[in-house]
């Protein structure tokens, strides 16, 4: 007997970091609440290049993947560009009831696959919203509540949000690092107090030894400190 009742659909969602400060999010057009903010997403395409049902305009190639879609929805509804290895996969979003669209008799569950792409300023400056996007906003990651969200999307913020604590709380202790293995090592010299200063460029940890003469710098890419073994941890959990 073929089934005619209520299915669940796949969407996608895409969460755009700038900057490690704000974040870029859409009012929607459609089925969504004045005054609430949304990821930017939409339906995982299937193949609809055959189906009569549809108008010409609509008869759509499928997505080769989730990635793919979720790149596709950035492109439609903020005009961002990136290619599929420019996104990570971030979260579920599956909560029942989640989209006011469930009630209605003839509609399915929506479960959403949410990636995140971390952005500069630069990459977002041209972003503008289209497509099912009403308006977009750039508002700063720890001043969003779970009020301003509308679905369940403050789930992903709310992830943002202690990701971005715990950065804060690592970096702030490892970016200045006194190696005690370094001070032994050279503790024949007085008033010595050589100290490693750790910065990040991209995915990149870089060491600086601060040397006692304080005349220039050593700078070199590390994972951890050469010297005690001290690791540098990567700004992003994968």
């Amino acid at each position: 007997m073929t089934f005619t009742g209520k299915k669940c659909v796949l969407a996608v969602d895409l969460l755009i970091v700038v900057d490690w400060e704000r974040v870029l999010l859409i009012e929607r057009r459609d089925w969504g609440e004045p005054g609430k903010l949304y990821l930017p997403g939409g339906h995982v395409d299937a193949d609809n290049r055959t189906c009569k049902l549809l108008p010409p305009e609509l008869r759509n190639p499928p997505d080769p993947s989730v990635r793919h879609a979720a790149v596709r929805e950035g492109e439609e509804e903020v005009h961002l560009t990136l290619s599929v290895d420019d996104i990570s996969a971030w979260c579920w979003l599956d909560r029942i009831g989640r989209d006011p669209r469930e009630t209605e008799p003839n509609e399915d569950r929506r479960v959403s696959k949410c990636f995140v792409a971390f952005c500069t300023s630069e990459q977002v400056a041209d972003c503008y919203a289209d497509s099912d996007a009403l308006e977009s906003v750039l508002p700063y990651i720890d001043a969003l509540t779970e009020e301003n969200l509308g679905f369940d999307h403050w789930e992903a913020i709310e992830k943002l949000q202690k990701e971005q604590q715990r950065l804060k709380d690592f970096w702030s202790k490892q970016l200045y690092h006194n190696c005690a293995r370094l001070k032994q090592a050279n503790a024949s010299q007085e008033n010595m107090e050589p100290a490693i200063r750790i910065k990040w460029e991209g995915k990149q940890a870089i060491m600086i030894v601060v040397p006692v003469s304080r005349k220039s710098n050593f700078e070199a890419p590390i994972v951890s400190c050469p010297f005690c073994g001290q690791p540098c941890l990567p700004p992003l959990k994968d």
